[in-house]
C-alpha cells in the first residue's frame, strides 16, 4: 500500500495564495486534473487552478 505523501507550500506559493486572497480572485489549491489531451500521464497535480477570471 502506497503512503499518501502531504505537500507543503514554498513560500512563494503561501505567498501567491495569500495576494490572490487579498484582492479577491477565486481558486482551488491542490487540484487534481485527470486524462489531459495528448499527456502521457494519467494526471497530474496543479498547486493552483483560477476558477474565475
Amino acid at each position: 500500500m502506497k503512503k499518501q505523501q502531504i505537500y507543503i507550500p514554498s513560500e512563494g506559493e503561501e505567498f501567491l495564495e495569500d495576494f490572490l486572497l487579498a484582492i479577491g480572485i477565486e481558486f482551488e489549491s491542490q487540484k487534481r486534473i485527470d486524462n489531459l489531451k495528448y499527456d502521457s500521464k494519467q494526471f497530474r497535480n496543479r498547486r493552483f487552478l483560477l476558477t474565475k477570471i
